[in-house]
């Protein structure tokens, strides 16, 4: 009886133990081949289409990044340009010129009376007009600037860093400490008082702004300075406007904006449709009118004309993505 009850009780554990692989393979559910079963087409293409999907939304999420990246860099540095100037007038007394109309009189007599204030001690040498502007053309020839090339987008340059070292160099030196003359050259160890690349200059006032050498270009033979758009298309540079004491409405022609620029279009110093001016055309007072402006172009490295700041009824497709000292923005986020 007890040896009937033992062998019984051991089968099972025979069974269980002498179970062959095909049988376990049935049990876990897989067929008798133990092969396991591939994904479908249908399967193989939906992972593909929402691998697609992530793909294009991570990279649509990274190119805007990139783009408000780029946008906010081209803001601080057009508040670093604010703050330059702001250091400017309370080295020299006053904003400096923007080169707007350079062919006219009062234009003319705007650069000389400013240098004059500027650097006390210093008087542009001449009886006339005409002398003057002559004079201080060939002061600046020296250093490879054309006095009458100057204009708005070339003004940060030249003020904020100085003169040149010498034709076709885009390396700034600044100007002269000299109190007499800020163009002084100074001499080279042979008393010459020619210009030549690595001479002796003489010593020079600080620079007010510290701009990078790779974006410094000289175009039409001015330096100019271009905003960094990180290497998304060829750019326009910073643009500056000087107001008067009536805003900005002392420029002979509509400043920067009399002539379209073939790569960068045309701009010009922004109404501010908050503040009404009756009588004015449009009827609204100048943004920073007791200033200045700045303008860079935006990422798509063209000016609009659009000067209606915020409500922006005027502005065209490259407008919107504009850039002013005042913005804080793009004039697209402000409108």
């Amino acid at each position: 009886m007890d040896a009937r009850f033992a062998v019984t009780a051991t089968r099972p554990a025979r069974r269980s133990a002498g179970r062959r692989p095909a049988d376990r393979a049935s049990a876990w559910g897989q067929g008798s081949s133990g092969s396991r079963r591939g994904f479908t087409l249908v399967e193989m293409l939906t992972v593909i289409v929402i691998i697609g999907i992530l793909a294009s939304l991570i990279t649509g999420a990274v190119i805007a990044a990139k783009r408000k990246a780029m946008n906010a860099l081209t803001g601080i540095e057009l508040n670093q340009f604010d703050a330059a100037l702001k250091a400017y007038k309370e080295r020299h007394a006053e904003y400096p010129p923007d080169f707007s109309g350079l062919n006219s009189d009062r234009a003319r007599w705007a650069v000389i009376r400013h240098l004059e204030k500027a650097f006390p001690r210093y008087r542009v040498p001449g009886a006339t007009l005409n002398d003057k502007w002559t004079n201080l053309t060939t002061s600046l020839a020296k250093y490879g600037v054309s006095l009458n090339d100057l204009d708005p987008s070339a003004a940060l340059v030249f003020w904020l860093g100085g003169l040149p070292d010498g034709a076709g160099s885009t390396r700034l030196i600044g100007f002269s400490a000299n109190a007499r003359d800020p163009f002084d050259i100074g001499t080279d160890p042979n008393n010459n008082s020619i210009h030549d690349a690595g001479e002796e200059v003489g010593s020079r006032l600080p620079s007010l702004f510290e701009f990078k050498p790779e974006r410094l270009k000289l175009v039409d033979g001015m330096l100019r300075y271009f905003p960094d758009i990180g290497g998304s298309g060829e750019n326009a540079p910073y643009v500056y406007f000087r107001a008067g004491s009536g805003g900005y409405n002392f420029l002979p022609v509509p400043a920067f904006a009399s002539t379209a620029h073939p790569e960068w279009g045309a701009t010009g110093p922004c109404r501010d449709t908050r503040v009404p001016l009756p009588g004015s055309d449009p009827p609204f007072d100048w943004a920073n009118r007791d200033s200045f402006q700045i303008r860079a172009a935006g990422l798509d490295g063209i000016f609009g004309i659009g000067v209606l700041f915020p409500a922006g009824e005027d502005y065209t497709d490259a407008t919107y993505d504009d850039q002013t000292n005042f913005s804080g923005g793009t004039l697209e986020d402000k409108m």
